[in-house]
């Protein structure tokens, strides 16, 4: 092996992430060489001064201020199943630049992070729990799990059968910006349902131009306008896919989606079955169609590529009296801590094995934020847009907003959010943020017009109805009745 290449070794053996006979023959290596061996004691001390440095900058953050951050999900309780051509390029702006020795402690600190994960950068402190985008709560510096494969062990004992396609679905082509609502129409459809897109896109994008409808959004509609229920969870595997469809459970899942002569987007697809032979999954795509009702071959590795766009998000429908063979599919994935450490893992595994993957990076930071773990989910995030991400990637993932939010970085929420309407005014999430900055600075009337903004382009915007809510709870309390004497 060429010196070099033992070099690009050293973090990694700081790190623990090397085989045991990558190890093996690296500390044989390093028996000889001088060089290799003062880096390998740098490299330790970098890990140490990281440590000291960040812990010392948590306790500096700015303190949020009324109202508290919304993530725009409801919560899920994590003991039950139940409810819950040109290349443009989004970024980052440039914000002043640090002290020298600062400056490469945080460029440190991005690499260690990668490395040794979370654990490493922030130790479990007497701090409040954190709430994250899944509604869990998770003290800071858990432990992660071990890393997953793609390949975990099958949460059914029984074997699969080699081919599935589910029967009894109802196609639906999208309307204008419609694969939410068309695609989760098709999932209910498979149980009876006899309402369409437009049904469901009334309750959730009344404005037609609204670009997105997130995960927990469709969720929501199932669990609170139907017979039937929903939950999503982060982390899916394709073993855990082809579980749920053997077992006859439609999927739907995130994923990106480039058509010909356009650029990047977010997508919806309803799995409706896989065949083992071939490595395919069999989908109704709102958008190309659904093969004369035999579902879309879609191979397993091109899903995988296109799923992770969307930290391998998906969405199970199910009628009531099956939650208990869901559970039993779905295994640990009954808990969204565990998805979301099980995404984390995936991330910091891809992330590790190609440092430039913007898509391993963007998921580190959304499992971070689900994980409350807000101080890495910004530097994840800081990578990921330093790789440039597609220029619509806001329209359908928040995460950054609300990773810099927590941690105080104000300025680069309102930057990011008109950076999206620079895009496109059809983004109720972008307007939200802005009022959570403005309560956050103590500006309520900038706060109102913006929530209020927001509820224009989606009056059943939980989010922002539910923080004009709590500023006006704050205004009546802090306002003497006028037939009483203020003491």
């Amino acid at each position: 092996m060429m010196h070099e290449q033992w070099q690009q070794q050293l973090s990694f053996y700081v790190a623990g992430l090397l085989s045991l006979d990558e190890q093996t023959a690296l500390e044989q290596h390093l028996i000889t060489c001088n060089s290799c061996r003062e880096a390998v004691e740098e490299w330790r001390q970098l890990a140490h001064v990281v440590v000291i440095d960040v812990e010392s900058r948590v306790t500096g953050l700015p303190v949020l201020k009324f109202p508290m951050a919304r993530n725009g999900r409801y919560q899920i309780r994590a003991d039950n199943v139940l409810p819950e051509g040109s290349v443009m390029i989004a970024s980052l702006p440039v914000r002043a630049a640090r002290s020298g020795s600062h400056t490469m402690v945080w460029l440190a600190a991005i690499l260690v992070m990668i490395l040794i994960g979370g654990a490493v950068l922030f130790r479990p402190g007497e701090s409040a729990p954190h709430y994250g985008a899944a509604g869990i709560k998770t003290p800071r510096g858990m432990t992660p799990t071990p890393i997953p494969t793609q390949t975990i062990a099958p949460p059914v004992g029984t074997p699969l059968p080699q081919d599935i396609r589910l029967q009894g679905i109802h196609f639906e082509a999208q309307n204008w910006n419609n694969q939410g609502p068309a695609t989760l129409s098709m999932a209910l459809s498979y149980y009876g349902w006899t309402g369409n897109q437009a049904t469901v896109a009334q309750e959730v994008k009344p404005n037609p131009e609204d670009k997105n409808v997130s995960p927990w959004e469709l969720a929501r509609y199932v669990n609170t306008h139907t017979d039937y229920k929903a939950l999503y969870r982060m982390g899916g595997t394709i073993s855990l896919l082809r579980h749920l469809l053997a077992v006859g459970f439609p999927v739907i899942v995130q994923t990106g989606f480039q058509p010909e002569s356009e650029d990047w987007m977010g997508h919806y697809l309803l799995m409706m079955g896989y065949e083992d032979t071939a490595r395919e999954f069999l989908v109704f795509d709102s958008y190309l169609g659904n093969n004369f009702g035999q579902g879309r071959p879609y191979p397993y590795h091109h899903m995988d590529d296109n799923w992770r766009h969307f930290n391998r998000t998906f969405i199970v429908v199910y009628q009531p009296d099956q939650e208990a063979a869901l559970r039993q599919v779905l295994g640990k994935y009954v808990d969204p801590e565990h998805a979301a450490q099980t995404a984390l893992q995936f991330a910091r595994a891809e992330a590790s094995k190609n440092p430039e993957d913007r898509w391993a990076w963007f998921n580190m930071g959304s499992s971070y934020v689900a994980l409350g773990n807000y101080e890495n989910a910004a530097i994840a995030f800081d990578k990921a847009f330093e790789l440039s991400l597609p220029w619509r990637i806001l329209w359908y993932q928040f995460g950054p907003y609300e990773a810099y939010f927590q941690v105080g970085r104000y300025e680069d929420v309102l930057n990011l959010a008109e950076t999206n309407l620079n895009t496109t005014p059809y983004a109720e999430e972008a307007y939200y943020w802005q009022g959570m900055v403005y309560a956050a600075q103590d500006d309520t009337a900038k706060a109102v017009q913006q929530f209020e903004e927001a509820l224009s382009y989606n009056h059943n915007f939980t989010s922002a109805r539910e923080a004009l809510d709590e500023i006006e709870e704050s205004y009546k309390s802090s306002v003497p009745s006028p037939f009483t004497t203020p003491r």
